[in-house]
């Protein structure tokens, strides 16, 4: 295409030119949406690129220029945040909590069992026999969601031992 744009261009590829993408990750597997940015910047190593998205895939993969958040109020109006520089190292999970505001890691059940877990524990820290047993059961719980889990389920489980002083089987 950039042929037919500068036809008389001996590289039109290194050609200066302005690039607009609306959310290329559309109908793409999260390995290649890492993959897309990075490729178009090396086949177009001149041009400046405007890319909306939603993907923290294709941000992430971004290691230079700068990130504009775009926030929506409560009027239905939409701010635009300060710019942050896109920095080369950042995890898709970095992109999620500090730019797209997205805390959770699990689903949504298993968030609600660790929320419910952390009340259980300041009450069982509290002194609250009951809230001992409830912290007990809901690392069960978590314990049998996944690997994952299960391993944050052990951690918590030592941690809470430790500080009753009790063991706590997970």
């Amino acid at each position: 295409m950039a042929d037919l744009i500068c036809p008389d261009s001996k590289d039109p590829l290194a050609e200066s030119m302005l690039i607009l993408l609306d959310e290329p990750e559309t109908h793409l597997h999260p390995a290649w949406q890492r993959k897309i940015i990075p490729l178009a910047q090396e086949l177009l190593p001149n041009a400046q690129m405007i890319i909306a998205t939603h993907s923290p895939f294709v941000i992430m993969s971004v290691n230079e220029g700068w990130i504009h958040q775009l926030q929506q109020q409560p009027d239905g109006t939409v701010n635009a945040l300060a710019p942050v520089p896109a920095k080369p190292g950042d995890s898709y999970i970095d992109v999620l909590r500090d730019i797209m505001g997205v805390e959770e890691r699990f689903d949504p059940e298993s968030e609600q069992i660790m929320a419910d877990f952390r009340a259980a524990k300041e009450k069982a820290l509290d002194g609250d026999c009951s809230a001992v047993i409830e912290a007990k059961s809901l690392l069960g719980m978590l314990a049998l969601r996944g690997e994952e889990l299960g391993w944050i389920a052990r951690a918590e489980a030592l941690q809470l031992e430790r500080e009753l002083k009790e063991p706590v089987p997970a």
